[in-house]
């Protein structure tokens, strides 16, 4: 006869919790992507990461088919920011979020949720006609921060595609994953606030 359920122990291995750090660049950040300077790219007001950046803008392509031709055939990896130091790497990770309180929501759960799979590499492919990297990932956006400012290169965010509310404030955790998929340590990429409308 089988033992009942509250007497069944199921062996777990002890895992001791990833460490809790900022990553030393602060380029690494959430921000607030509004529609109307990435209509092109976006169908609505988004909250981002910024991963990385492309040098170059001039030369990267948004589809109309969708995603983007980038000004080389460089794995888009190779434009991703590097934490710590230039050894270091994003990749894999998973991003998560929580709305924090303010003071048009001075009340809220603080509990964290999903925000992307986990993403161990984007979706990409040599273009045939160019030769160039064509970019296909959804959870990507490729553009200028401020399009207003003349900035000489394009920035690479990952898309938060939850669904965001005017006024309220998200803070964002990633974590990285080792080469085994354990949990390698989870980077405070701090707090974005989506203005109200």
């Amino acid at each position: 006869m089988p033992a009942p359920l509250s007497q069944v122990t199921v062996p777990w291995p002890a895992r001791p919790l990833p460490p809790v750090a900022a990553p030393i660049n602060t380029a690494i950040q959430p921000l607030f992507l509004p529609y109307q300077d990435y209509g092109d790219a976006v169908s609505r007001e988004t909250a981002a990461i910024a991963i990385g950046r492309v040098d170059n803008n001039s030369d990267i392509m948004h589809l109309q088919s969708g995603g983007y031709l980038l000004p080389t055939d460089n794995p888009l990896e190779a434009f991703l920011y590097a934490p710590d130091d230039a050894s270091d790497t994003l990749l894999p990770f998973v991003l998560y979020r929580r709305q924090v309180a303010n003071s048009l929501f001075p009340s809220v759960s603080g509990q964290y949720v999903q925000v992307t799979p986990m993403i161990e590499h984007f979706a990409s492919a040599i273009d045939t006609p160019t030769g160039k990297r064509r970019v296909l990932d959804s959870y990507l956006v490729i553009g200028r921060i401020d399009p207003q400012v003349a900035e000489d290169f394009h920035t690479i965010c990952v898309r938060d595609r939850l669904g965001i509310v005017g006024g309220a404030a998200y803070e964002y955790l990633l974590m990285r994953f080792d080469e085994r998929r354990e949990p390698r340590d989870v980077l405070k990429l701090g707090t974005v606030t989506i203005p109200a409308r």
